[in-house]
């Protein structure tokens, strides 16, 4: 059986890996990937946005691009992010950090077809 993915591993080995990028360096990748994503959204239809599959990150459940886009990794996962950076950056703990990340998602609900 497969293991279950450990999001803070995964960010920890990240942070790990790249820690010597220069915050110039980092500014760009995300502005030259802010375009490119936001080039291939605008180019999706309608059907292909409406067109779902089941997702191992949501346990098996059926989920749409469109549902990605809004509630998942473009829109709120990265709003949660960008607060988690400032929070860094302010100095608060990881699970300060952790607790403004996941107000973002307060009172929200997320609906995946199971």
């Amino acid at each position: 059986m497969r293991q279950p993915l450990n999001g803070r591993a995964v960010t920890d080995r990240r942070a790990a890996a790249h820690a010597a990028i220069s915050k110039q360096d980092v500014l760009q990748c995300l502005r030259d990937g802010r375009a490119t994503m936001g080039a291939y959204v605008r180019s999706l239809s309608d059907e292909q946005l409406d067109r779902s599959a089941p997702l191992a990150l949501a346990n098996g459940a059926e989920v749409t691009p469109q549902e990605l886009i809004e509630c998942g990794v473009l829109i709120e996962h990265a709003t949660a992010q960008r607060a988690n950076i400032r929070a860094a950056g302010q100095g608060r703990t990881h699970s300060e950090r952790n607790a403004i990340r996941h107000c973002g998602s307060f009172g929200r609900e997320r609906t995946f077809r199971a």
